[in-house]
């Protein structure tokens, strides 16, 4: 089974007594033992309480002023994506 390559900038190394491979960055002059690009659990619970703090400040960022879903036009409702105002036919 052929191993897939490393990141650009990383380089697969061995430790000649103990037979052990650890992976080098080029660029940051650093190592580590986890192969570069795979997430661990720590980082992807990180990653995902970052998502949810950013949308739950989006979503209470873009709250409609008040009247401003009825001067759209009957039908349109403005989604709160806390980016811009969109008009999109038949939600809710």
């Amino acid at each position: 089974m052929q191993e897939k390559p490393v990141p650009e900038g990383w380089e697969r190394r061995q430790i000649r007594s103990s037979g052990s491979f650890y992976f080098y960055n080029r660029t940051t002059n650093s190592s580590q033992w986890k192969r570069p690009g795979q997430v661990t659990m720590q980082q992807l619970m990180e990653l995902s309480q970052g998502m949810i703090q950013k949308m739950d400040t989006n979503s209470k960022a873009s709250l409609p002023v008040s009247g401003e879903q009825d001067s759209l036009g009957k039908g349109w409702k403005t989604p709160l994506t806390g980016h811009r105002t969109e008009r999109v036919r038949g939600m809710g």
